[in-house]
């Protein structure tokens, strides 16, 4: 079942306070961090409640953003997306108190808005609570190849536990999943996330620059070809078949640009030892996490994605589009949504390192096609963060109006 995308009127005064889990800047919080910029220049007086702080607090205070720090429990802080109802039951205590310290500072706004998963289950006892209605913001696909069926239990006990509930859907995929798992009448609206394209801009108009820069960095010559995987490193994000493509692909460098943030530090490491056992060291160069990735895509020949489950949504496709970039994307979920393949991008088949290595290949032959001249057009047309911000903003004002 396709969900609709709607585009609704713009701005409204009803203030929200978000949630969200992590003080890490995940895909989710770039997200989250670009709407409460946007409504507070549009005098927005909205506020975000974190469960730790960090560098995503320094980031929104950086702006002038009104935040608060509930900390999260270590019980609940120990559930994960594949972890047993057992664990869920030992949690649910700690996530009650915490739904009372988030409705205790949310309580002057209009409307609960649970950015992620685990600020979804405290939203909705704080809504259970407080009566006040909650937008759940779903970047998950919340099938079985992404979580538990605990997991899965839980989202639709809390879907009937919140008081009054609206999702938010980041892609057709994930409100697809979220309908196929809660069989029951959740209003749900697609709106893709936005993407704030200034500094791809900026970083476009000093492309050269950019790209000497990197190249003595990494003691390139200059027809190196560079392909960049930007993203956090995590077994399902799939950098390990950059590597395994790297292989065939002689005369190509790999750039790897993220770091392990959820406990997938032995991920990170085995990625370093297949390099090493590999022989690739000179050809692939882990950059961790960097703050100047409109930059370094400017640098890249190439841009890979390389998930091997579907992808809720990709940010990184988009940002790659933005900044003229060719992108070669697994063909699901959001990607499969983002490119039109052969006309804004390559699409190949989930974990089939073979057509990854082709399209490649094909992308790399053909630098002046307009590929990326019509990515850019679409990615103006349809992910400019103005315009999603101003979706959701009408959203806000539809659920609080009734």
């Amino acid at each position: 079942m396709k969900i609709q995308t709607h585009i609704r009127p713009t701005c409204d005064t009803a203030r929200v306070a978000f949630i969200d889990q992590t003080s890490k800047m995940g895909g989710a919080e770039h997200s989250l961090l670009d709407i409460a910029k946007r409504r507070l220049v549009d005098r927005c007086r909205d506020r975000v409640i974190l469960f730790e702080s960090g560098e995503f607090q320094r980031r929104l205070e950086s702006f002038g953003v009104d935040t608060v720090v509930c900390a999260l429990p270590s019980a609940a802080s120990a559930v994960r997306r594949q972890s047993s109802i057992v664990r869920h039951v030992q949690s649910l205590q700690a996530l009650r108190t915490l739904g009372k310290r988030v409705a205790a500072n949310a309580v002057d706004f209009d409307v609960l808005y649970a950015n992620t998963m685990k600020a979804f289950v405290a939203g909705a006892m704080a809504s259970r609570r407080s009566g006040m209605p909650l937008i759940f913001h779903l970047r998950d696909i919340v099938s079985a190849e992404h979580f538990s069926r605990s997991n899965r239990l839980v989202i639709r006990a809390m879907c009937r536990v919140a008081k009054r509930i609206h999702v938010i859907a980041n892609s057709s995929a994930t409100a697809d999943a979220m309908h196929e798992l809660v069989r029951q009448r959740v209003p749900i609206d697609v709106i893709h996330n936005g993407i704030d394209s200034v500094d791809h801009e900026k970083a476009f108009r000093l492309r050269d620059e950019h790209r000497r820069r990197l190249r003595t960095e990494l003691s390139l010559d200059s027809t190196s070809r560079v392909i960049g995987v930007f993203g956090r490193l995590s077994n399902w994000k799939g950098q390990h078949l950059a590597i395994q493509a790297l292989e065939h692909l002689p005369e190509c460098h790999l750039v790897i640009v993220g770091d392990a943030l959820f406990g997938e530090e032995d991920y990170r490491e085995s990625l370093r030892r297949r390099v090493a056992e590999d022989g690739l060291e000179k050809r692939v160069h882990f950059l961790g996490h960097r703050h100047d990735v409109p930059e370094l895509m400017q640098t890249c020949d190439l841009a890979l994605h390389t998930s091997i489950a579907a992808e809720p949504f990709g940010r990184v496709v988009v940002e790659a589009m933005f900044a003229r970039c060719p992108v070669v994307a697994a063909n699901a979920g959001g990607p499969a949504e983002i490119i039109q393949h052969g006309q804004t991008g390559w699409l190949y088949e989930p974990g089939n390192v073979d057509q990854m290595v082709h399209a490649i290949g094909v992308a790399l032959d053909q630098d002046d096609d307009g590929i990326s001249q019509r990515a850019l057009i679409a990615a103006t047309e349809s992910f400019g963060i103005d315009k999603k911000v101003r979706e959701v903003s009408a959203l806000v004002k539809e659920v609080v109006g009734k």
